[in-house]
């Protein structure tokens, strides 16, 4: 990764606060790496991920609210996670395992899923299933008729 002198500064002064405010944190290193322009050294501080849209954090939150309403309506469907091989999908597991982390959507967490892998492609499923569900009445709880309707969405092929 290539930085100007500019954005290698800033990263250096960050670090070398960090390394006064918290000594024994290991900021020492990141000190060094910047003040002498290690540039392989940089992509372990510096996030270089595109950031996951507002649209997609909303659809994984869409999806969650699916599937919390699910449960509390009884359903026998659960959330399973997304698929950590797929690139897009392995980031949306990710920011499930964030919110599971910041005590958000826990009810999809169960002991079935390990730890949000499904370990086989599921958004096109759960976007079908939530078209369904986003045309339901909009009652709480779902009606019966309504959780017979989500649960009939098949996986798409």
């Amino acid at each position: 990764m290539k930085l100007d002198s500019v954005q290698r500064t800033i990263l250096l002064n960050q670090f070398m606060i960090l390394h006064k405010v918290d000594p024994k944190g290991g900021w020492n290193s990141a000190v060094e790496i910047f003040r002498n322009g290690y540039e392989l050294e940089f992509d372990q501080y510096v996030a270089t991920d595109e950031p996951l849209s507002e649209d997609l954090c909303r659809e994984v939150l869409d999806i969650l609210s699916m599937f919390r309403a699910l449960n509390h309506a009884r359903s026998k469907r659960r959330f399973l996670g997304f698929d950590g091989n797929n690139i897009l999908e392995s980031r949306l597991m990710g920011y499930v395992s964030h919110l599971w982390s910041e005590s958000k959507f826990t009810e999809s967490r169960h002991d079935d899923i390990d730890g949000g892998n499904s370990h086989s492609e599921t958004l096109e499923f759960y976007r079908a299933m939530v078209r369904v569900w986003k045309s339901c009445p909009k009652s709480f709880p779902l009606t019966p008729d309504d959780v017979a309707r989500i649960e009939a969405v098949t996986w798409p092929r």
